[in-house]
């Protein structure tokens, strides 16, 4: 059952231009040239592609870019949710109303929560008088039915990984959840060719008691809400093939 967890203010409807570098995009907005704020650091090969519709927010004036991406047309009256802030804000709302099953009990959260050497996204205290920590990662390379993670070499994200697993081991609960912010995903799949080193961290993780789940969310133009599908899609760590199973 579709959920809505946000609704996005003054959504605005542009074309990419090109990608600029790995933080701005230039976009065609009425006919004008303007510069957009990307927050998703990875590749996003198949989604910015020239002419494609995305969807953007206005900055406040004192910004270097007049707009942020937002989300990428991927289907009908559906996008790809690229921007990281909302896929997080979305995601507490969802774990405010403990709409999710693998995590109940939840009394508040912290972010940016100190382990180690790392911040680990949220620190949550549950009503057990433990605390949970989730690190979070944007699933937005699209490969059919899958969503798949990650699309280019990432040290910081196996850092994170490697954290989590003392954590655990230490007797510690740990979660790594994956937004696949696609429309129409069935499951969460691993991408090997995309870092091969943290393929393998995330099958030692699960080996060590790391719990990892995935949740499908995607963007609706018509509307600005960004609605969940899926609050604990299917996860495949192991097998690379061409869809889910």
């Amino acid at each position: 059952m579709h959920q809505t967890l946000l609704k996005t203010p003054d959504l605005l409807t542009c074309r990419l231009i090109e990608r600029i570098n790995r933080f701005v995009i230039l976009i065609d907005y009425h006919g004008h040239t303007k510069y957009a704020h990307i927050s998703n650091t990875g590749r996003l090969l198949d989604y910015l592609t020239s002419r494609r519709v995305v969807y953007c927010l206005r900055q406040p004036a004192q910004l270097k870019t007049d707009f942020r991406l937002v989300g990428v047309e991927d289907g009908a009256d559906a996008a790809a949710l690229i921007d990281t802030r909302l896929q997080m804000q979305a995601f507490e709302q969802g774990l405010q109303r403990e709409i999710f099953p693998w995590i109940k009990g939840v009394k508040r959260y912290d972010r940016d929560f100190p382990i180690g050497a790392s911040r680990i996204d949220y620190g949550v205290h549950l009503q057990n008088g433990t605390t949970a920590l989730i690190k979070v990662k944007s699933a937005v390379l699209r490969q059919g039915n899958s969503a798949m993670y990650p699309d280019c070499p990432s040290t910081r994200g196996q850092k994170h990984i490697r954290e989590l697993i003392r954590y655990r081991s230490s007797g510690g609960e740990a979660h790594i959840l994956f937004i696949a912010a696609l429309p129409a995903i069935q499951c969460f799949r691993s991408n090997q060719q995309g870092d091969p080193e943290i393929f393998e961290l995330l099958q030692q993780a699960r080996l060590a008691g790391v719990d990892i789940h995935a949740i499908g969310m995607f963007l609706q133009p018509s509307s600005g809400q960004i609605v969940l599908y899926e609050p604990d899609l299917p996860v495949q760590l192991e097998v690379q093939n061409d869809g889910c199973q």
